[in-house]
């Protein structure tokens, strides 16, 4: 019994002592507002520092009293060296002309209640100058007249918008009939030896009358129809010497004719290792044994200048279908879009 009231008499001192040492204070910023004007109520609470106030607390727009709201709360805290102060502001204001009276705050320190002052607030209207101030008729509606030439961009649009849907309903059943757009396509032209061959001694024959350079046209010759026996009779000729490839073909092409190529090849190596030179003559003649050459061992060829694979031409048809589809979605989007804003700017005009 004596511990029991030991303890409720030290717990009864010290609530004395800290309500002792708490000091509250609250201050309005300003006492006259204009309609829809602010003001900050300021309170303050110095306790111990072992001791936590507790404040009124409002909702946002809830009346702290009739005819004035809180807009908005802030709280702070200072640390003093024996002491803390609590401070919390309320931003009030009011939306008519009137003196409010703000009622005291009641502050909970320690479990004991402690209220603020009250205040007076006066809250007038915006001053205006009655004498200079001339009311103005409310504006009243203004009817446009309709015409008919603010429907031609309508129109139009409407020609447009059928004009693409009908160009996509084309192009879609003749991407059904497997047509597609017609896309240029690239011929691969395929030469045979013998034109390879014969186009290049017709480019020689120009430079047969004004050579200067022999071994540069005698290497030339060789290489034409090195080619050619390559391209032909599958003889690697590019990489054989003058007695192999005469000894590769001796199987193949006449006497005659090996006899005329073995000396064309024995003259080439002579101006060209040997410095030797030959005649005009000499010139036009074994130009001519090569293009004689070339003439009687060509074969009979299917001449198929423009040839194309099944691949090739499937790649190309798959294309075309891609760039057709590509191309309707793009004009039916647009047809739709431009169809659609023309109902809309028709029932604008009309309405």
């Amino acid at each position: 019994m004596k511990r029991s009231l030991v303890l409720l008499y030290i717990l009864l001192v010290s609530t004395i002592f800290c309500v002792a040492q708490t000091n509250i204070k609250a201050e309005l910023d300003t006492t006259k507002i204009l309609i829809g004007g602010r003001t900050s109520l300021k309170v303050s609470v110095e306790v111990p520092e072992n001791v936590r106030p507790v404040f009124p607390s409002f909702k946002l727009q809830q009346e702290l009293t009739p005819g004035v709201e809180v807009l908005s709360i802030k709280c702070d805290t200072i640390n003093n060296i024996d002491n803390k102060l609590y401070i919390t502001t309320y931003i009030l204001t009011a939306w008519e002309k009137n003196t409010y009276k703000i009622p005291s705050l009641t502050i909970t320190v320690a479990g004991k209640k402690l209220n603020t002052k009250d205040f007076l607030l006066t809250v007038s209207e915006i001053p205006i100058n009655k004498k200079h101030a001339q009311p103005k008729p409310a504006d009243t509606i203004v009817e446009i007249p309709f015409a008919w030439l603010d429907l031609i961009p309508t129109f139009l649009y409407l020609i447009a918008s059928i004009f693409g849907l009908v160009i996509s309903y084309l192009l879609y059943r003749r991407m059904k009939k497997n047509k597609g757009i017609n896309i240029p396509k690239k011929k691969i032209v395929k030469l045979s030896p013998y034109e390879e061959a014969l186009k290049a001694i017709n480019d020689l024959k120009g430079e047969a009358k004004d050579v200067i350079d022999q071994k540069n046209y005698y290497t030339k010759i060789t290489t034409v129809i090195r080619l050619y026996i390559y391209k032909q009779f599958g003889i690697n000729a590019l990489e054989m010497t003058s007695g192999e490839i005469i000894e590769a073909l001796s199987c193949q092409v006449t006497t005659s004719k090996i006899d005329e190529l073995s000396n064309l090849f024995l003259t080439a190596d002579l101006v060209k290792f040997a410095k030797y030179s030959t005649s005009e003559t000499d010139k036009e003649y074994y130009l001519s044994n090569v293009a004689s050459f070339i003439e009687d061992t060509k074969i009979a060829i299917n001449e198929t200048p423009n040839i194309e694979t099944e691949q090739e031409e499937a790649r190309l048809e798959a294309r075309n279908k891609t760039i057709t589809k590509v191309i309707i979605i793009a004009i039916l989007m647009l047809s739709i879009a431009l169809l659609g804003y023309t109902f809309y700017e028709a029932f604008t005009i009309v309405i």
